[in-house]
């Protein structure tokens, strides 16, 4: 689950291998699996059509993350 209390860059340390969704402060939703995050930038890899693409994001201009955390039933 997230962590309300912790930073955007350690949210999303916990979150690496998932697929995200990042709203960036643009206006810009790229979606994708989280590869890696660094200091100032993550790695988003197999962006949604467009799987031989990968992006690196600089988490200051990321404004919201959204993942899948549960199953439907």
């Amino acid at each position: 689950s997230y962590q309300v209390d912790a930073s955007m860059k350690d949210n999303l340390k916990t979150l690496v291998g998932k697929k995200l969704y990042v709203h960036l402060d643009s206006g810009t939703t790229l979606s994708g699996y989280l590869k890696a995050v660094g200091n100032h930038l993550i790695h988003l890899e197999r962006l949604d059509r467009k799987d031989f693409y990968d992006a690196l994001i600089k988490i200051d201009e990321i404004i919201a993350i959204d993942t899948q955390f549960r199953k439907y039933k």
